[in-house]
């Protein structure tokens, strides 16, 4: 199969809600289970065509963007010890230490003057551009940091994505306190980081 339970369902809760009740595959459902069924099999169609094209745009999106490998690659070409083959592993931890710290320091420098210029109305687009570099030295010295240490940044990172989005009511909106402090919904559930890195690295 190129798809799962999940993928049907979500597909035929949409097309329900598009097509109406009894007007499905051209024909009439006289009961909710045959109108269910119909849904789904209309939603396996609609899957088998454009489910390919999905998981290949998808493919594409992250060869484009894959930070712990291109990372891993500079790492390679430049002989970059990382905790696995070095000895001294407390100066490895401490250097990649100083270069968090630096990049952030730096960081924090673009972020006051880009604020100043717009404070005062100015043009800023080469405080953008400085901040912008900086900002992704903050991410090649973060993901290069978890590369060396053995940590699977990038799951760990939806892991946390999907813990945060899940503090939203059932309505799929922010709950709020009156005072507009954001509050959990019901549904939250805390980031398993640990599970995570336990899974990756027994795999």
């Amino acid at each position: 199969m190129t798809y799962t339970d999940q993928d049907v369902e979500y597909v035929a809760m949409a097309i329900a809600e598009v097509d109406g009740v009894g007007q499905l595959l051209d024909h009439d459902c006289t009961t909710g289970y045959e109108l269910r069924l119909a849904y789904q099999l209309k939603a396996k169609l609609i899957l088998d065509e454009i489910y390919p094209k999905l998981r290949g745009k998808e493919s594409a999106t992250r060869m484009t963007y894959h930070p712990m490998g291109m990372v891993a690659e500079f790492h390679d070409r430049f002989d970059i010890e990382r905790e696995n083959s070095t000895d001294d592993k407390e100066n490895l931890v401490a250097l990649r230490r100083r270069l968090i710290e630096e990049e952030c320091q730096e960081a924090a420098v673009e972020l006051t003057r880009l604020g100043r210029r717009l404070e005062r109305g100015q043009h800023a687009r080469r405080a953008r551009v400085a901040l912008a570099r900086k900002l992704v030295d903050i991410l090649y010295v973060t993901y290069g940091t978890a590369e060396i240490l053995g940590i699977p940044l990038e799951d760990a990172f939806e892991e946390v994505h999907r813990s945060n989005m899940s503090k939203l009511g059932l309505d799929g909106r922010p709950v709020r306190r009156h005072d507009g402090t954001i509050m959990t919904g019901p549904n939250y559930r805390e980031a398993d980081v640990a599970g995570v890195m336990s899974e990756k690295t027994a795999a």
